[in-house]
């Protein structure tokens, strides 16, 4: 499924992938599309995600409430994955000082993400 700033597919009823767009705005709106398709490939079922963010993309301050709010209803764990050592850092400093709803961690290689979200795994 397509929002217009993400790609969005359910891989083995286990892990709810979203790749987002090369120069998306991840606004409240944008994050009420994405959860809107997350209703409907999740159902009442709470999976694992993996954001694909190799992109170069943003993030408002309002997406990031919204997400944070909802993802609880929709997930495990969230590992993300980027390329970009710039947001590798930002994201590991925000870690450290906001606590998620769900445990996050970022990843520079999908390997190492699969890896981390195996715990979490039903």
């Amino acid at each position: 499924m397509e929002t217009p700033e993400t790609e969005i597919w359910l891989e083995n009823k286990q892990i709810l992938w979203v790749r987002i767009r090369e120069g998306a705005e991840l606004n409240e709106e944008a994050m009420a599309a994405c959860f809107a398709v997350y209703k409907q490939l999740c159902g009442k079922k709470k999976l694992i995600q993996i954001i694909d963010s190799r992109a170069t993309c943003s993030m408002t301050t309002e997406g990031k409430k919204y997400s944070a709010v909802h993802s609880p209803d929709f997930f495990t764990a969230t590992a993300l994955i980027t390329e970009h050592l710039s947001v590798r850092m930002l994201v590991n400093f925000y870690n450290k000082i906001h606590k998620h709803s769900v445990p996050f961690q970022v990843f520079r290689s999908e390997k190492d993400a699969r890896t981390w979200l195996q715990d979490y795994l039903d």
